[in-house]
């Protein structure tokens, strides 16, 4: 796991190798174990190392293959990578080093731009050829690991963090006020639109690769989930879940291929659960495991966290915040996060801070397994939509308990015809009803469900892309490296090609999970109902340990975005009501805008 960097100057004056190793030296936090920096004329690379396989100096970048024409610098992990390598020495290739990074390179003198489909694995790299002055980027299958580009009439620039772009002396600062007005409204929106909170800085999407020559830039996308969906999938449900705990396990094996120490992060929940189940059958050394306590709040899971660690004989860290620690902190938190959004990343950063405090490096987690198993419980609404109109009053008692009466009338009209629903438009005056995204499903095939096409766009564009995001800078931030078997292509591949039973059954979320997990995880946890999810109490926090600090964001604040009075009386207002989850987390994301844009200035002022 390391940080990337590279400029690609359109004239023909030589790229400065100061600014550059400036440039890559903004993001020394996602490697502080080696830097160094490339330049060929007009092209530049830049790498920032964390150790994590092969720990010798052979293993640093940019990297060269054997005096070939290419190089690459590159953030992430080839799982398979010992696999790819035999059969590349069959081939004739040869190898100096015991890691990843030379097998990228030699995989992709072999087998071109096929190679990525070959990879298991997390990245975003750069490979530039001396010879044609051609630079291929590429994003890995579902954005784990992320990448941001910048071109204006003068250059190309990219980087793992946007931070390395807007602060280098390549760009200038500029807040893109659209782009920030979408965080504001839809977070999710703006990072499936490829857009950010900075003017002319891109997000580089899942499953996209970048072509850059001369002038020239093609983007185009070389995955696509719906192209590769298992067509091996038994008509028998035991032998399914047996296929899917192969496929988990054997994510997890490959994920614990590493030089350095293993830990996990741990909530409580069902996917994190899971993980440190699986791992304690795999891993003879015994991980540790990491959990957040909030004491007293709702979000507080440490019973199951504990039940799960005592279970598995896994040696558990429980980590809290006090008020020292978050005043202390929260600035910096949010200079690495560089983005708007709803949740405060307190919590995991706390974790991965206490983590590499320990010795750690590494810390496997459960991201992904809600967006493709229906762990959230939007997704019983929308497997509810596939139910013909006469089975509905089986369900009006959970309408009733879960929604509301309202919540019943919306759900029958969304399934009527456009025709009929534009004549209720008519006459409920004033009832403005917001369309889903129609983009996201006309990228289906028409045999997708209604839960299934919700799965697809909340994995492959908005929900998960963000939150990989999130998870990316503050566990980078720590300088730890998050894998996260969930989301090995072989497992969502399968999944998506599952039965939507296997997926919700009897109102049970995340049935075959729990089905394989039978055994292996407590009973307790493995059948939970509920669920709390890894967020930090917004409101709490806000009115007690950070109370003075949203005040002075409110006293400074530049009213071109919001009212200081207005913001003042929604503050006050929730400290009333700290138990109204949602206006917090609206409050948040105002905070949040007002305050990053200030530490940017504050930045780029001092650089």
């Amino acid at each position: 796991m390391c940080g990337i960097v590279g400029v690609i100057n359109y004239g023909e004056y030589i790229v400065d190798k100061y600014q550059l190793q400036k440039m890559n030296n903004i993001l020394a936090h996602r490697g502080p174990d080696f830097g160094d920096v490339f330049i060929d004329g007009n092209v530049g690379l830049g790498h920032r190392r964390l150790s994590i396989i092969d720990l010798s100096p052979e293993s640093n970048q940019p990297m060269n293959y054997r005096g070939s024409d290419y190089w690459v610098v590159f953030n992430g992990e080839i799982y398979n990578f010992i696999e790819l390598k035999e059969e590349l020495l069959a081939k004739g290739y040869y190898f100096v080093t015991e890691g990843d990074t030379e097998v990228i390179l030699a995989s992709y003198i072999e087998w071109g731009e096929q190679c990525f489909h070959k990879f298991n694995g997390m990245w975003a790299l750069s490979i530039y050829n001396t010879k044609t002055k051609e630079m291929l980027i590429c994003r890995d299958r579902f954005g784990v690991k992320p990448l941001y580009y910048y071109q204006d009439e003068t250059q190309f620039l990219f980087a793992s963090e946007k931070k390395a772009i807007v602060l280098s002396d390549f760009a200038e600062l500029e807040f893109d006020d659209k782009g920030i007005q979408t965080a504001i409204n839809n977070p999710f929106g703006l990072e499936a639109s490829g857009y950010t909170e900075f003017k002319n800085v891109r997000n580089l999407l899942p499953g996209h690769l970048i072509k850059v020559k001369n002038k020239s830039i093609e983007v185009k996308q070389w995955y696509r989930l719906l192209d590769h969906l298992d067509d091996d999938v038994s008509s028998d449900f035991v032998v399914r879940v047996e296929k899917f705990k192969a496929i988990f396990k054997d994510a997890c094996m490959l994920r614990l291929r590493a030089d350095v120490p293993i830990a996990t992060s741990l909530s409580g929940g069902l996917d994190s659960s899971s993980i440190v189940a699986m791992l304690s059958e795999l891993d003879d050394l015994r991980h540790k495991t990491f959990v957040h306590s909030f004491k007293g709040s709702f979000l507080d899971e440490t019973s199951y966290a504990r039940i799960v660690a005592k279970s598995t004989h896994t040696p558990i860290s429980e980590v809290e915040t006090d008020e020292t620690s978050i005043a202390n902190d929260i600035d910096n938190i949010l200079y690495h996060f560089e983005s708007i959004y709803g949740g405060m990343p307190d919590s995991p950063y706390r974790i991965y801070k206490e983590q590499r405090k320990q010795g750690f490096k590494i810390s496997i987690d459960g991201h992904g397994a809600d967006e493709m198993l229906a762990g959230y419980p939007h997704y019983l609404d929308a497997y509810i939509k596939d139910i013909p109109l006469y089975n509905l009053p089986k369900f009006w008692t959970y309408f009733r308990k879960k929604k509301g009466e309202n919540y019943f009338l919306r759900f029958v009209y969304d399934r009527l015809p456009k025709r009929v629903r534009d004549k209720v438009k008519e006459i409920v005056k004033g009832k403005k009803i917001t369309a889903e995204y129609e983009w996201v499903k006309r990228d289906l095939p028409s045999c997708f469900s209604n839960l299934k096409s919700k799965l697809y766009e909340e994995f492959s564009y908005t929900i998960l892309p963000r939150i990989l995001k999130n998870f990316d800078a503050v566990s980078m931030a720590n300088s730890i490296e998050v894998r996260m078997p969930f989301l090995d292509y072989r497992l969502v591949q399968y999944v998506f090609a599952l039965p939507d039973e296997d997926l919700i059954h009897h109102n049970w979320n995340k049935y075959i999970l729990r089905k394989s997990m039978d055994g292996l995880l407590d009973e307790q946890v493995n059948w939970r109902k509920d669920k709390i999810g890894f967020n930090s109490p917004v409101a709490e926090m806000m009115s007690g340990l950070l109370k003075e600090w949203v005040l002075g964001v409110i006293h400074r604040a530049d009213e071109q975005f919001f009212s200081r009075k207005l913001l003042m009386d929604e503050f006050n207002t929730i400290r009333s009501n700290p138990s109204d989850w949602n206006a917090s987390l609206e409050f948040w994301k105002k905070i949040n805008t007002l305050r990053l844009m200030d530490i940017y200035k504050e930045k780029k002022g001092n650089a």
